[in-house]
């Protein structure tokens, strides 16, 4: 039976990473499959509660929760509800391992060399043929919690529209949703300092994570050609079984997903609970789609941007979030702003009150939290600005302490 594909925008599939760790001292603790074994009686790798299921991860302390089937868009705020429930349950069932989920994008003072734990059950020949080619046991690869945005395409032609502005949207996201200032208890320089061990984890082979912003191809012909393929090929002389050989070892930003026919965006860092996540990605999905409608710009003009020339911009919104200056014209005036050289925040704001579409009470509650992102600063500059130059152990786990807080209450972190 032929599988029946989605059109643009007609549902959307959501992971959201958590890390669990120590109630006591707020350490990693890898127990995702002993907490898993405590709910179903087995190791397995998945399991679905209702819309919401939970899933491991390569890192043993890492545990994602997503929907179980694609949502609408008017549903964003049932499942930050939905998504909140789950995570209050299953807080409940880590109390009695003394473990708690931590949001953020990173653990700030995680020790990846000595405390990581790679799965050992279901699908662990996968996992452990990544660390025998890359050495997993590096911030790159157990040390990153992010969130995860599918969206569908029905054929070639919606392909080419959704990769053409997904592709001009990916060098935004830092400025918005970056909440990984610290590793290693230091403050890194880098307001999005995930995306940096992101881009390197995987070096060895360079083709694998390419430029992270995909290149120029705009149907699916040319994309397994020019992507997929040279990728496969390129790691065949470390995978001799082909146990990597699927799309998911492609890490871009943005990767095609082809059996579920979707585009997956990979440079969302995940935020201090579900409500700022999904109002982050009620905003991604809204620029993304007024771009496809050809709201600002037409498709020709989408389709001219080099990885190169993204790239460029995506590394300084990596540093200095929504404080980085655009000067690139022609990519500003691919939203319709005219008015030459700006700051990110500048051009969110420019197109967070432009032709998006018309504000009803559900959007109107994400785009508030929104304006308060973007008067208040990503949640890295809240973390620093807690912080106030004090990055000393107890203050870090005092400030991270409040962020599990806020997750656990599904609050944003406020100043």
């Amino acid at each position: 039976m032929k599988k029946s594909f989605l059109h643009l925008f007609d549902g959307i599939g959501i992971e959201l990473e958590y890390a669990l760790v120590d109630k006591t001292q707020l350490n990693v603790n890898p127990v995702v499959d002993d907490l898993i074994h405590s709910l179903c009686g087995d190791y397995r790798s998945e399991l679905t509660f209702d819309e919401v299921s939970i899933s491991n991860e390569l890192a043993k302390h890492i545990i994602e929760f997503k929907t179980t089937y694609p949502i609408k868009l008017n549903d964003f705020v049932k499942f930050s509800d939905l998504f909140h429930r789950n995570i209050k349950h299953i807080n409940g069932q880590l109390a009695a391992f003394n473990t708690a989920l931590m949001s953020t994008a990173c653990h700030p003072w995680m020790n990846p060399v000595n405390e990581s734990s790679i799965w050992p059950h279901e699908n662990q020949e996968i996992y452990n043929q990544y660390d025998q080619i890359f050495n997993c046991k590096t911030h790159g690869w157990m040390n990153l919690q992010s969130v995860h945005l599918n969206l569908p395409f029905y054929d070639d032609r919606e392909f080419g529209k959704l990769h053409a502005a997904i592709r001009l949207v990916l060098p935004l996201i830092p400025a918005i949703a970056a909440s990984s200032p610290i590793f290693d208890g230091k403050m890194t320089g880098l307001l999005d300092a995930r995306l940096q061990y992101y881009m390197a984890n995987q070096k060895k082979i360079p083709l694998i994570a390419g430029s992270v912003i995909p290149e120029a191809v705009f149907n699916l012909q040319d994309y397994k050609r020019l992507i997929l393929q040279k990728i496969y090929k390129a790691i065949a002389p470390y995978d001799e079984q082909g146990l990597l050989k699927y799309d998911w070892l492609n890490s871009r930003g943005a990767i095609l997903r082809a059996e579920r026919q979707t585009i997956e965006i990979r440079l969302i860092d995940i935020q201090e609970c579900p409500q700022v996540d999904l109002a982050i990605l009620f905003f991604i999905v809204a620029v993304i789609k007024g771009l496809v409608k050809e709201v600002w710009s037409d498709l020709e003009e989408q389709k001219s941007f080099s990885e190169k020339s993204l790239l460029s911009i995506l590394l300084n919104t990596m540093r200095d979030g929504m404080s980085a200056y655009i000067e690139d014209e022609k990519y500003l005036s691919v939203f319709d702003y005219t008015e030459g050289p700006c700051t990110v925040k500048t051009l969110l704001r420019h197109i967070l009150f432009s032709a998006i579409g018309e504000y009803d009470v559900d959007s109107m509650a994400h785009y508030d939290i929104i304006h308060s992102i973007l008067h208040q600063g990503n949640l890295s500059e809240r973390i620093l600005g807690a912080l106030n130059d004090d990055y000393s152990h107890d203050n870090l786990r005092k400030v991270y302490a409040k962020l599990m807080d806020c997750l656990a209450k599904n609050e944003a972190f406020l100043l």
